[in-house]
């Protein structure tokens, strides 16, 4: 199972979560996941595994900054990589804190089914917002 989740950075709420068992490429999933919540985003942090330039141009229209690295084929990749406000790109490092808490739990997943797994994500997901609104 393929998790993708949107994360807001600073009360570490998981925004919208999505779920795959095919092998897609994380920018047409990021893609996905942006047009749904387009709105409500200033700022789009990723890894470079959501380097496409068809995201980039999406969250520009959208009037949202992206901060992706790009995967870095060549010097001029390099050079966008080197300009990217590291301050601002480390803020991506929550969204891992996120994956970290879900997984804390110690509960591997039972279900076997496709639909028994994402009822089981997305009640963890439904918990960790609980859990953060309560704390």
């Amino acid at each position: 199972m393929k998790t993708t989740l949107l994360v807001d950075t600073d009360s570490l709420a998981i925004m919208d979560a999505h779920f795959t068992t095919k092998k897609a490429y994380d920018g047409h999933i990021g893609l996905q996941v942006f047009r749904r919540n387009a709105e409500d985003l200033q700022e789009l942090l990723a890894d470079k595994m959501y380097s496409w330039s068809d995201l980039r141009e999406a969250c520009r229209d959208a009037s949202t900054r992206p901060v992706i690295k790009h995967c870095e084929q060549n010097a001029l990749k390099k050079a966008h990589n080197a300009r990217i406000d590291d301050d601002v790109y480390n803020q991506r490092s929550m969204s891992e804190t996120v994956f970290a808490m879900l997984k804390d739990d110690g509960d591997e997943i039972r279900s076997r089914s496709w639909h028994g797994q994402f009822r089981e994500l997305t009640r963890k997901c439904i918990v960790h917002n609980l859990t953060q609104a309560a704390s």
